[in-house]
């Protein structure tokens, strides 16, 4: 009898022994947090998420699951996985060699990331993107007679590209500011209004009579300049002329037929602002910077 008691005391003390040792035991588990990231088209910023686990010691391998194709996650290789504190790493998406180049910024799905520890449960990270529709802008330019300029200097939204690069990349929908520069040109300037791609032709005017040959500076005179209501072009002989009134972008706003020594134009209808006179001769083409008030 005693024996049998002393059997059952001894089970239930190695019972309550194991019990206590389950309860103390450590609970290996890793989790990610952030569990999202959403991006922007257009940007550079790179995804991260904080791997956590409370044992450093047992994780041995990280796989990461998406679209069904598993890859595992080594530090730099394929993903960036950089040591915290010894209980927690960075994991870094970079961006150009994982998602940018993998999915078209016009697709609205989700990247779903299972990422799987050899510890404890998986966890979800997803990138989001935001798409924002961009609109690539190209510029040609030319001279009055229609020549390609092929060295002038662009600058758009603040940026100046090399000389002859008129390619302005791509930009979100919006109003932009742009200038266009040649020694012995007009300073072309302007905005972009891209609600598409946008193509824009500008046409560069000689500086007054700078670069034209002195058997085509055939107007003698402009006034007032600036003007408010008319502007007079005055010849040193008769002339038969067209003369367009342009933007500084180049586009035609108004042209009038002139013959005769002197012609008077209305400008009154005009906002202020600066404008060409491009006068066409038989003999040439001669463009005057003109300020209307």
């Amino acid at each position: 009898m005693k024996t049998k008691t002393l059997l059952i005391g001894i089970a239930m003390m190695l019972f309550a022994s194991a019990t206590q040792a389950d309860s103390n035991r450590t609970v290996v588990s890793a989790s990610i947090n952030p569990t999202e990231f959403t991006y922007y088209s257009g940007t550079t910023e790179e995804a991260y998420t904080i791997i956590t686990w409370n044992d450093a010691s047992t994780v041995q391998l990280i796989t990461c699951m998406v679209w069904g194709y598993v890859t595992e996650m080594e530090e730099n290789i394929d993903y960036t996985i950089t040591d915290i504190d010894g209980e927690t790493a960075r994991l870094t998406f970079l961006r150009e060699e994982k998602f940018r180049t993998s999915k078209s910024t016009e697709s609205d799905d989700d990247f779903v990331f299972t990422i799987n520890f050899n510890i404890g449960d998986s966890a979800i990270f997803t990138i989001i993107p935001e798409v924002e529709i961009m609109y690539g802008v190209y510029f040609w330019v030319s001279d009055p007679d229609g020549n390609s300029i092929e060295d002038a200097t662009l600058t758009f939204d603040g940026y100046t590209f090399e000389p002859g690069n008129y390619d302005a990349g791509l930009h979100l929908p919006g109003i932009y500011p742009y200038s266009i520069f040649k020694t012995g040109y007009i300073t072309a300037e302007g905005t972009v209004e891209l609600t598409d791609p946008a193509s824009v032709s500008v046409t560069l005017f000689p500086e007054g009579t700078t670069g034209l040959p002195e058997s085509i500076k055939f107007v003698s005179r402009i006034y007032p300049n600036p003007a408010i209501d008319n502007v007079t072009i005055e010849f040193p002989e008769s002339e038969n002329v067209i003369i367009d009134i342009c933007s500084i972008e180049g586009k035609i706003i108004q042209r009038a037929n002139a013959s005769g020594r002197s012609t008077t134009l209305n400008m009154s209808e005009l906002q202020s602002g600066v404008y060409i006179l491009r006068v066409n001769s038989a003999i040439g083409i001669q463009a005057i910077r003109m300020l209307k008030k």
